[in-house]
Formats: structure tokens, C-alpha cells, sequence
């Protein structure tokens, strides 16, 4: 439970720092019947669609321990003819975000989901550019729901059990940072050079932050958390708390496969303000007006930083940071809490140390 007592003051209002989303490869140690018989009893339900990833066919469902997709007999693949389709599809996508005419009939969301998974792929080549062997199996699930929902932690358990995780890899990892802090009361300003694309309701304010491209393989996405619970029905971790926003770093192939051993901070570069700083700033006369000035445009218009040249980029991102009333530091949380979240990692795969 929450302590609400002490949320408001700025420096307290991290909630918790999550896996939120994981995705792990990995072979059978059993017969496949008898894997898919397992499973089945553990409540997941084959489905009559087939997967969209390449190598995968058949798929298992289960309303919260997650999705199990199985590979089929094809195992080996042309890295080059990968390459090849990967150009195809970039090109389509970049004509797409143009409006202009392109190959195939394809959304630019199921484009990219398709790049997702050819970039999978190529990160498994060996030196000759063949993929000897896809894994087994393909699990997608969220660790979030063990701690909420009886009989998760089991099911997924009785998943990972039957797994040879010795040589298993992960795909896909989604670190979560939540605050308690409505992210409209929020200026949100990426220093870095990467696509960005704001979100807002229906009132005009800010709703989701998306930070990076969302087919790369870094990318982050800074949302409202409890107006996603509330339009998706999905579970709300927080129901004693008015707001909640969530910084979603979502990490792919080399970037998740790393995750425990790198130094690589995908929180790098975002710089947090509350929008009420803007009033303590107007009032600070041992500012140089042009300076509070231009602080002030750059906090009511983040986007302007990356339209600066090089050496005022700099300039002004350095000011940025030196300012006292940064309340909220994504990068210093996750570096606070990277040892928790390997931690966590670990034990879930592990199974020898997954606790139920």
C-alpha cells in the first residue's frame, strides 16, 4: 500500500521502478506434446490464428500470464534476403509517414511490427549470416501481475520450469518508472537527436510522450498511467492514487539482451520540470532576463531544443540542467534501482530461483 502522506513532496513521488513487460527465447526440455499439454493444464488456450513473428506458428493465451508462441519446422534463414526486405520495408515506411504511395497495402504500425521482427532475427545471425536455429519457444509476459493476480506467478513458474534457460535470451524488456505526478503538470525535454512524438486528450493537454522511434530498438514512452488502465480495463496498480505517470523505457534485441550487464541508460537525456517552475523562474531576479526568457520558451516549447544549432544546443541544455528545481530524474532513478531491477530479472530466469 502506498503511503499517500508522504506524495506530496516532489522528492518522494517515485512510486516503484518495474519490469513491466518481458520477452524470453528459449528451447524445450521436454517432448512438445507434452510441453503443450502442460501448458494447457496451466490455463493457456491455443489460439486459431498463427504468429506474425517469422518461425513461429503456433500461439497459447492466457489473460495474464502471458503468450506463448511455438516455432514450426523451418529453422534456417537468409540473413541477406533479411537485409534486403528490411530496406524494402524502411523505404516503405518512410514514404508512408509522407503520405505518399508505397509497395505494400500495410499500416505503418503492422510495417514496423514487421521490422521488429526481422531485426530480432538478424541479432541472432551467426558469422556466416545464417540463423541456425530459432528457439523453441517465444514467452511474452508481464512480471507485474504475479504480485496482483492469484495463480500468475504459477502459471508462469510452471512455463519457465519445463525451459532450458541455461542458453535462453531476452528479446524484449520494458523498464517502468512511476510517478506520482499528473504528466500534464509536466515539461518534458529531450536533449538528445531522435524522433518525437506527442499525444494529447481531448482537453488539449499532454497526455503520452513518445521518445525514439517506435520500431527501434530503444525507445521511450512517458504516458498517463491511470487514463491507459481506465481506456484499456487493464489493472491498476495504483487504485488509492489520483495520478500516475509512467516513464516506459522499451528495450530490443542487443539493448534487452544486454540489459543486465551494460551500463547503457535509456533514460539518458530527458530532462523533467514541473510546470509550476515556470513561476518560481519568473520571479528570479538574479536571472538575466534574456536568459529566464529563453528558459522559459524552452520549458512551455520542448520540442525547440532540437531545432538549435549544435554550440546553442549545448548552451542551453547545460542551463537546463543546472537549474535547482529539476524535481523528477528519470536516469538517476534507474541508475538507483538497476540493481533491484537485474535483481529481478534474475529470478525470474532462473528457475531455480523463482520464487512462488
Amino acid at each position: 500500500m502506498v503511503n499517500t502522506r508522504k506524495l506530496h513532496k516532489k522528492e518522494q513521488c517515485l512510486l516503484d521502478a518495474t519490469i513491466d513487460k518481458l520477452t524470453v527465447l528459449a528451447d524445450i526440455e521436454i517432448h512438445k506434446d507434452a510441453f503443450i499439454e502442460k501448458v494447457q493444464s496451466l490455463g493457456f488456450e491455443m489460439q486459431a490464428y498463427k504468429s506474425t513473428n517469422y518461425g513461429y506458428s503456433q500461439v497459447f493465451l492466457h489473460e495474464y500470464a502471458g503468450r506463448i508462441e511455438l516455432a514450426e519446422g523451418r529453422k534456417r534463414v537468409d540473413a541477406q534476403d533479411l537485409v534486403q526486405k528490411k530496406n524494402r520495408l524502411l523505404s516503405d515506411i518512410k514514404q508512408a509517414k509522407k503520405g505518399q504511395a508505397h509497395e505494400n497495402a500495410l499500416s505503418i504500425e503492422e510495417m514496423e511490427s514487421i521490422l521488429d521482427n526481422i531485426n530480432e532475427q538478424l541479432d541472432q545471425c551467426d558469422e556466416r549470416g545464417y540463423l541456425d536455429r530459432l528457439k523453441d519457444v517465444r514467452y511474452e509476459f508481464n512480471p507485474k501481475y504475479y504480485d496482483h493476480i492469484k495463480g500468475v506467478r504459477e502459471a508462469s513458474k510452471g512455463v519457465i520450469s519445463m525451459l532450458e534457460m541455461k542458453s535462453h535470451k531476452v528479446s524484449n524488456i520494458h523498464i517502468a518508472l512511476d510517478y506520482y505526478v499528473k504528466i500534464s503538470d509536466l515539461s518534458i525535454i529531450d536533449t538528445k537527436t531522435r524522433k518525437r512524438t506527442t499525444i494529447e486528450g481531448k482537453n488539449g493537454k499532454l497526455e503520452t510522450k513518445y521518445l525514439g522511434s517506435r520500431s527501434g530498438r530503444n525507445n521511450i514512452c512517458i504516458y498517463d498511467k491511470k487514463q491507459e488502465n481506465e481506456d484499456k480495463g487493464t489493472l491498476d496498480q495504483y487504485e488509492g492514487l489520483n495520478k500516475v505517470t509512467r516513464f516506459e523505457a522499451r528495450l530490443k534485441n542487443n539493448y534487452a539482451k544486454d540489459f543486465k550487464t551494460s551500463d547503457f541508460n535509456p533514460f539518458d537525456g530527458i530532462l523533467v520540470h514541473y510546470l509550476e517552475t515556470l513561476g518560481e523562474i519568473e520571479n528570479n531576479t538574479s536571472m538575466k532576463i534574456e536568459d529566464r526568457a529563453m528558459i522559459l520558451y524552452l520549458l512551455r516549447n520542448p520540442s525547440s531544443l532540437a531545432e538549435m544549432e549544435k554550440s546553442k544546443k549545448s548552451r542551453w541544455t547545460k542551463k537546463l540542467k543546472e537549474l535547482s528545481c529539476i524535481d523528477i530524474e528519470p536516469n538517476k532513478d534507474f541508475e538507483q534501482k538497476k540493481y533491484s531491477l537485474v535483481g529481478t530479472l534474475e529470478s525470474i530466469t532462473n528457475k531455480h530461483l523463482f520464487q512462488i
